[in-house]
């Protein structure tokens, strides 16, 4: 009996039988079907027109390789713009068998998605990555890039800080700024209990006690009466249990003293707190990445926390604004499923509890907030929550309106960015430094100018950072210090940075 024999057998059967099936059917109800489907493979390979058999051979003779002919997927830069004689920085993502990634003008082979390079760029350029493989034609795509004269720029200044990422920093009422925590030099994964007070105008290092526990990514904010509440943390950067505890440091004494426990323990890069109008200080997630973050209030009255009313949303990578109507801002993003915005809230001090707002126009998160001179508030960079770990950057760019209670757009940033840092200069416009793109972590700096609304290039860091910390000062200088480290060969020494940089 052939094949077709077979199934026009089985076929037969199943018709003979209407509402009853085979006996063998009704005791194994899955082989039947099995049988079938093995049955009509075969089938179908002898007659040489199977999708695993070559045609017309009868004997099984496997198709050629699918063909993998070259594809571009990503071919960007930081941004299109540089300061006049710097460096672009760019990244190629492509695909294809035996592929081959090679950039003209100056620059040659370059690696499948490892950032490169260019020489420095005096005027317009126009780049072209070209890839060659074994599978078909060579494709092209070109970016070019225009250099911008700037008028302001950093000077590294000679002294080092503890600690280079997730350390904080706290302006002092003298004009020294305090240096709490980060990670240790010495280990680069551990937390450090070191703590340091910068003078700036004689560039030089105050030697001050140090914190009663290593902490990084604490929180570090100034009190109405001089002191600086120390609180959360962890000790380690993975797998870390964050603290509960909380110190006060004096800056007559220079000594750290420990003040009452948090109601829960705090810590990690999701970890944010204000100063009130009233004095008392607000501390708003930190407990859980994975859950809506919870909110307590520290009373530096009599030392101790208690909880308030937590936010009504999962906020990622959100920040903290205190309104000149004594109100807080919340914005952030929920989740990567939303087609809108998460709503921002607000925190009511009279309340003790959060109130959903306006929806921003975009997503923002691992972005910055900045209040400008008329009480509006600028949100830069950020994006939309994806998963654990990742957040993809944008150019967006918005102010809210806390009179109206809305938000409305504002030019776009020259570069994509997250995770970077912003601080307001004297003159009312806003620095914005750091932070990374799709390509990586980067050194390009813009000042955002309210009047116009708009974003321009300005004199790039020392070195890329992301995670800065920008420390604005009383006469008009920014500090910018920390980052997180870099893990791209194109930056093979960039360690955690303990360089500190001076924006003039």
């Amino acid at each position: 009996m052939n094949t077709t024999e077979m199934i026009q057998l089985e076929a037969n059967s199943l018709a003979s039988s209407p509402g009853r099936l085979p006996k063998r059917e009704r005791i194994r109800p899955r082989t039947h079907g099995a049988l079938l489907a093995l049955l009509l493979l075969l089938a179908h390979a002898r007659c040489g027109s199977g999708p695993f058999l070559g045609p017309g051979t009868g004997g099984g003779t496997p198709l050629p390789p699918a063909i993998a002919p070259p594809t571009i997927d990503r071919f960007t830069a930081h941004a299109n713009q540089v300061p006049r004689g710097s460096r672009a920085t760019f990244i190629a993502h492509a695909y294809g068998a035996g592929i081959n990634l090679t950039v003209d003008p100056g620059i040659g082979t370059v690696s499948y998605q490892w950032p490169f390079q260019s020489g420095p760029i005096d005027a317009d350029t126009t780049f072209t990555l070209t890839v060659s493989g074994s599978d078909g034609p060579a494709v092209q795509k070109s970016l070019t890039i225009h250099p911008v004269t700037t008028t302001r720029g950093f000077e590294s200044l000679d002294l080092a800080t503890i600690g280079g990422a997730f350390l904080q920093t706290t302006p002092l009422m003298d004009g020294s700024v305090l240096v709490t925590g980060g990670d240790s030099m010495a280990g680069g994964t551990g937390a450090s209990a070191a703590a340091q007070l910068i003078e700036v105008a004689s560039q030089s290092i105050r030697s001050t006690g140090n914190m009663i526990h290593p902490r990084r990514s604490h929180i570090a904010t100034l009190l109405a009466d001089g002191r600086v509440l120390v609180a959360g943390g962890n000790s380690a950067e993975w797998n870390a249990t964050a603290y509960r505890s909380a110190e006060l440091f004096d800056p007559n004494a220079g000594t750290f003293l420990a003040t009452g426990d948090m109601t829960t323990a705090r810590g990690g890069s999701n970890l944010r707190a204000v100063r009130l109008a009233t004095g008392e200080v607000l501390l708003v997630g930190g407990n859980a990445d994975s859950i809506i973050p919870t909110a307590e209030l520290y009373d530096p009255a009599n030392g101790t926390f208690r909880p308030v009313g937590a936010p009504n949303y999962r906020h990622e990578g959100f920040s903290l604004t205190l309104l000149r109507d004594g109100q807080v801002l919340l914005v952030g993003a929920e989740d990567a499923w939303a087609n809108v915005p998460t709503p921002a809230e607000l925190f009511d001090p009279v309340l003790r509890t959060f109130i959903p707002t306006a929806r921003p126009i975009t997503f923002h998160s691992w972005h910055t907030a900045t209040q400008l001179p008329d009480g509006t508030i600028l949100l830069a960079g950020g994006g939309q929550f994806k998963n654990n770990t990742e957040v993809a950057p944008t150019t967006s760019a918005e102010c809210y309106d806390p009179v109206a209670r809305t938000f409305r757009s504002t030019g776009d940033l020259i570069a994509t960015r997250k995770n970077h840092g912003a601080a307001l200069l004297s003159d009312g416009r806003v620095l914005i430094a750091g932070g990374s793109s799709f390509v990586g972590p980067m050194e390009l700096a813009e000042i955002y100018t309210p009047a116009v609304g708009t974003f321009v290039l300005t004199g790039s860091l020392a070195s890329p950072r992301g995670n800065p910390v920008l420390v604005a000062l009383s006469q008009g200088q920014v500090l910018v210090l920390g980052s997180s480290g870099i893990s791209f060969p194109l930056f093979p020494n960039q360690a955690p940075s303990s360089q500190v940089e001076c924006f003039r």
